[in-house]
């Protein structure tokens, strides 16, 4: 495996910290044939799809992989890394905790919480490409959307939306207002979400 920086957007120590968080999980055996392909090299590979987003031939051809066997590499893989990173990085913050530690915005003191989204173009799909287009980017699109304390940490992440659903319906899906337990709260909606206690 030649490691890249450029293709997968980590550092090699960064790599390795990720890949010890998803070791176990990646190393379990599972019924039916296994997969032969190293869990290192595995990780790798899902790491390449998810920031480059190549085909599975391009993969397979990068990796001397059949099209099936990245599939189902890069399939078995998400399903694997997810709770642990999960688990690992998002962290819920009460408005109680948000106080008693003393995190805050300095020019938002009311401030709980900012929300954001973001996109990654995808090829077009063979079906329901309507779906997947955004129109304010002109293409089709994944859209994920996160939920980010006063301290940087991520709170909240919420992936994998179809294109054409607007930022705030992705909010309004997981009702999250109802998370941060205090009414009324302000959702300030610009370039970004800013979710705000009304004094």
């Amino acid at each position: 495996m030649n490691f890249s920086q450029k293709i997968i957007g980590f550092s090699e120590e960064e790599f390795n910290n990720l890949f010890e968080i998803c070791q176990t999980s990646l190393g379990r055996i599972r019924k039916g044939r296994q997969i032969k392909t190293p869990i290192k090299e595995r990780f790798y590979i899902l790491l390449v799809w998810l920031r480059k987003y190549h085909t599975y031939e391009e993969l397979g051809i990068s990796y001397n992989l059949t099209k099936r066997k990245v599939f189902n590499l890069i399939n078995i893989a998400l399903e694997d890394c997810y709770e642990p990173l999960i688990q690992h990085f998002i962290k819920w913050y009460s408005k109680d905790q948000l106080e008693e530690n003393n995190i805050m915005f300095s020019n938002f003191p009311n401030a709980l919480a900012v929300v954001d989204a973001t996109v990654q173009p995808i090829e077009r799909p063979l079906r329901n490409q309507k779906d997947w287009f955004s129109g304010n980017h002109g293409c089709q699109v994944i859209k994920s959307q996160t939920i980010n304390g006063p301290d940087g940490r991520v709170m909240h992440v919420y992936c994998g939306k179809i294109g054409k659903d607007h930022d705030i319906t992705l909010w309004r899906e997981f009702n999250m207002i109802e998370q941060f337990q205090i009414h009324p709260v302000m959702v300030v909606i610009k370039a970004m979400l800013v979710f705000n206690m009304i004094v």
